[in-house]
């Protein structure tokens, strides 16, 4: 018997797989930006529309390699496993600027508000704290957009950690997170949507703010890749914050003072 490693076989049945999943993806129409693509950093999306128009030469696209397509397909099998066959929701936003487009993974039902729910599924492999999860700016920004879209001031993460809480047993766990957002919050986020599409639409590089400390490292635009983007990613926080006690804080400031005079 004779056993041979067949990676090139690998990557194709990777590569059938995910052709089957994109085959089945909704054109934008005439959306002008996809709300997604706004929660992240401004300026790769000004540069991929820059090589899009052919403004910018050269071959700049993301690495896709095996590990990564079998990520996206693990994706795309736990939303399949968990809202079924049926087609995602596609909705829009209109702004001065056009149609932003949004692809909702499931529409539901709340029994806070009697209109639709949107819900956003995301496999992550981080590891979860006990007993939650990290609920990552980006995710919150792209669950208000999909709100906005719908009419809504509810939306819903489904996160599963692929790797759990880590450690030598590994058991992955799911975490379901629904926000409310005040009906101003959405409206100024509105507001950010419109100014966010106005910075990607113009003839100039966003601002370097727009980028998280950890887009920098993947993108394919970023100087440290060869790229002609020299942001280093400076961006810490989304546009949401999470609610806070207030009181806690400042008795816990208070205590922690007080012990440390004791010990002076």
């Amino acid at each position: 018997m004779k056993t041979t490693d067949r990676p090139d076989l690998a990557t194709a049945l990777l590569d059938r797989a995910l052709g089957r999943d994109r085959a089945g993806y909704v054109s934008a129409g005439t959306a002008v930006a996809q709300i997604k693509a706004l929660t992240l950093c401004l300026r790769a999306d000004w540069y991929r529309r820059q090589v899009q128009s052919g403004a910018l030469s050269g071959k700049y696209e993301r690495e896709e390699d095996d590990s990564s397509k079998l990520k996206l397909l693990l994706g795309i099998g736990m939303n399949k496993a968990l809202f079924g066959e049926g087609p995602e929701r596609r909705v829009e936003i209109p702004t001065p600027f056009g149609l932003l487009s949004g692809r909702i993974d499931v529409v539901e039902e709340s029994a806070v508000i009697a209109v639709p729910v949107p819900g956003e599924a995301k496999l992550t492999w981080s590891k979860a704290k006990e007993g939650s999860s990290t609920l990552e700016p980006q995710y919150r920004e792209q669950v208000a957009g999909y709100a906005l879209a719908l009419g809504s001031t509810v939306g819903r993460l489904i996160i599963v950690h692929a790797a759990g809480q880590g450690g030598w047993k590994v058991s992955p766990v799911i975490f379901v997170k629904e926000i409310e957002f005040g009906s101003e919050e959405l409206m100024g986020f509105y507001d950010e949507l419109v100014d966010r599409t106005r910075q990607v639409l113009g003839p100039t590089p966003p601002s370097m703010s727009t980028a998280y400390t950890w887009e920098c490292s993947y993108c394919q635009f970023s100087q440290k890749r060869g790229g002609p983007c020299e942001a280093k990613g400076s961006r810490k926080t989304g546009y949401f914050v999470e609610d806070v006690d207030l009181t806690a804080m400042l008795e816990a400031s208070i205590e922690a003072v007080n012990q440390a005079k004791g010990k002076a």
